[in-house]
């Protein structure tokens, strides 16, 4: 049966860890350690660690995934292959020989555009109508090996969850098949010239300026980063972050930036348009509509 060291970190990673344990067998997961979350910043496992424990799969949590330590051990096992999805380490090149067959990265895009860590996102800023998942070998230069397989998707309206979900389950489909039927893939090396690059996402990335920007640039903004992290904006020197708007082709006398009430819904000027204002969350309040909002405060705030 086909042996197989499994990498990977957040909910992303586990339709594969789980798709895998179904067709080979995964020795050993190695996945980041449990870190402190939320405002409480309570220590709590990774997605990945709770999955494998589901599945009674080995499990270790390397500070440094480099380390002698974790090369021996992995060694030991002389897998066939070594899956890596989303681990949030950077393998050296001591990794590249211990796999018999090929050491292999899950990336969600197709290569080489959007390579990086943030390819979800860039597809949606970008404005794409498809996007899709590479399985890659992987080598020195990041997200830059030869590519086995490919899968696309469309994007349509989906957010940043939607779609890494879509992906997620498409791509553990991908890997699975490619692993069971590796001498049946020529890899195709990237075309240099063609390739594109995403960095980390910040909270800063979030800002939204409705003086400056297009409707059309927000609302692909507020998709990108649901969940995290977000778009907002300040009103009266206080952030807010903007949990569900909409596109909006109403017709209102504003200036870019101004907020105004029109038939109990909330709108803001944009650049060239209006967007819908829906629910918001205040800084340091839960998440509330707009209207709730707005019956907490004097007159109509209005961006900075």
């Amino acid at each position: 049966m086909i042996k197989v060291v499994f990498l990977g970190t957040p909910q992303f990673a586990v339709p594969s860890l789980e798709a895998l344990a179904k067709d080979v067998k995964v020795e050993l997961v190695i996945t980041q350690p449990d870190k402190p979350v939320g405002r409480g910043y309570d220590v709590a496992p990774t997605p990945v660690k709770v999955a494998a424990g589901k599945l009674r799969i080995s499990i270790v949590q390397p500070d440094n995934v480099n380390g002698e330590d974790v090369l021996n051990m992995v060694k030991a096992i002389e897998p066939d292959f070594i899956v890596v999805v989303a681990y949030g380490q950077i393998l050296k090149r001591s990794w590249f020989s211990i796999a018999k067959n090929e050491i292999v990265n899950l990336h969600a895009s197709l290569l080489p555009k959007y390579r990086g860590a943030s390819p979800i996102q860039s597809a949606i800023l970008a404005g794409d109508e498809e996007t899709g998942i590479s399985i890659m070998g992987i080598r020195s230069k990041m997200d830059a090996g030869p590519v086995y397989l490919e899968r696309r998707v469309c994007i349509d309206d989906k957010n940043c969850d939607e779609l890494a979900l879509e992906l997620a389950n498409v791509g553990a489909e991908a890997l699975c098949e490619a692993i069971s039927h590796f001498n049946a893939y020529k890899p195709m090396e990237q075309v240099k010239k063609s390739a594109t690059y995403c960095g980390k996402i910040t909270r800063e990335d979030g800002h939204v300026d409705f003086h400056k920007m297009d409707s059309a640039n927000i609302y692909r903004m507020y998709k990108a980063f649901y969940g995290w992290p977000s778009i907002y904006g300040y009103f009266g020197g206080k952030r807010i972050i903007f949990t569900k708007i909409k596109m909006s082709d109403v017709k209102l006398s504003c200036k870019p930036g101004e907020m105004v009430k029109e038939a109990d819904k909330i709108y803001v000027r944009a650049k060239d348009g209006y967007i819908e204002v829906v629910k918001v969350k205040p800084e340091g309040k839960r998440e509330m509509s707009v209207l709730e909002f707005l019956r907490g405060v004097k007159g109509m705030p209005q961006p900075d």
